[in-house]
């Protein structure tokens, strides 16, 4: 979808897609329809032959957009309801890397924020689920709650927790570097 608002705004046409960007004042209609027209090809012109398909009788390219997100959602079986679940159910494993536990977890976020008639997640509602799916991987978070409910008399945010978790997970990172040097023999076993 970026690409596509990208170009879209790259030849002035961005109005064609986005309804909260303002059309070009005083244009005739054939150049309505000829920008509409473009936009329409750039969208179908990057669609393989199954949704082409499905879209090639619609002249609207709002109208298409809606229509390939209706079969994405259709063939994900993708609810607010689903997403929500696979939000609360996503673990981080012992061994992965923190940074990629973040992206999986904020791009479950944004596709539930994407969802149609979903409730808006509030900060804390986010922050107390990332919390319960790294606390069995790393106990030490719970310390560090304690100590920032205690001090700052707030809960702690999830950039917070994210932040802890990196610095705690180049902390390691480091302990382990310091321990290899400090101790050439054991890596000769």
């Amino acid at each position: 979808m970026d690409k596509l608002k990208s170009e879209s705004n790259s030849k002035d046409l961005l109005d064609v897609i986005d309804p909260t960007v303002n059309a070009l004042i005083n244009l005739d209609e054939q150049t309505i329809l000829k920008g509409r027209q473009t936009v329409r090809e750039i969208i179908t012109g990057r669609l393989d032959d199954k949704y082409y398909k499905k879209v090639l009788n619609i002249k609207d390219p709002s109208s298409i957009l809606q229509s390939l997100k209706d079969s994405k959602k259709v063939e994900n079986n993708v609810t607010h309801t689903s997403v929500r679940a696979k939000l609360h159910q996503l673990k981080l494993q012992p061994n992965e890397a923190i940074g990629d536990y973040c992206k999986k977890f904020d791009n479950i976020v944004t596709e539930y924020e994407n969802c149609d008639n979903a409730v808006p997640l509030t900060e804390e509602e986010k922050s107390s689920a990332f919390y319960q799916a790294i606390s069995n991987a790393v106990p030490e978070i719970r310390a560090a709650d304690l100590i920032h409910r205690k001090t700052a008399k707030t809960s702690i945010t999830i950039d917070e927790l994210k932040s802890f978790l990196l610095e705690l997970e180049a902390d390691k990172k480091t302990d382990v570097t310091q321990i290899s040097q400090t101790n050439p023999t054991a890596n000769q076993a």
